[in-house]
């Protein structure tokens, strides 16, 4: 795809590029479970209500990232989430 500013993008474009590989900027890496569990904090603290913000927050930062901080996100296996959760 060629290159087109962030703000410019369709939700299908956008789409595709991540579905590809790329990020707005180029190639994209996985990200690592920490930084992604951060951003995903920050979206949580504007989008839900402060109880629920809270809870998500706290059990993400007791639970998750202790668990997983260190690994990328394509290192993760749904056998490592289920061994988390007690079910596995």
């Amino acid at each position: 795809m060629g290159t087109i500013a962030p703000q410019y993008l369709s939700l299908r474009d956008l789409s595709a590029k991540l579905a590809y590989g790329e990020g707005l900027d180029g190639p994209r890496t996985t990200p690592i479970f920490v930084d992604y569990a951060e951003d995903w904090i920050r979206q949580i603290n504007i989008t839900k209500k402060p109880a629920t913000s809270e809870t998500y927050t706290r059990h993400m930062r007791r639970i998750w990232i202790p668990a997983f901080g260190k690994y990328s996100l394509d290192q993760i296996t749904r056998s490592m989430v289920r061994i988390i959760k007690g079910v596995g």
